[in-house]
């Protein structure tokens, strides 16, 4: 179930967070093209997230 769960919160955040509800394209490769595209987007912003949050940990060691 737990594989599940974390499918759900990316599903989620992607909706959420993003924005995303329904695909403005069609056919199966433009669809394709565009989830991939939302998929990355949201790779980026994690990647993004947490490189800020390591700084800030980093930043207040140093205090």
């Amino acid at each position: 179930m737990v594989v599940f769960r974390v499918a759900l919160t990316a599903f989620g955040d992607i909706e959420r967070n993003i924005g995303f509800t329904r695909f403005t394209l069609r056919g199966l490769e433009k669809v394709t093209l565009e989830w991939r595209l939302v998929a990355a987007g949201r790779n980026i912003r994690k990647l993004f997230l947490a490189e800020c949050e390591k700084g800030k940990r980093a930043a207040g060691a140093m205090a």
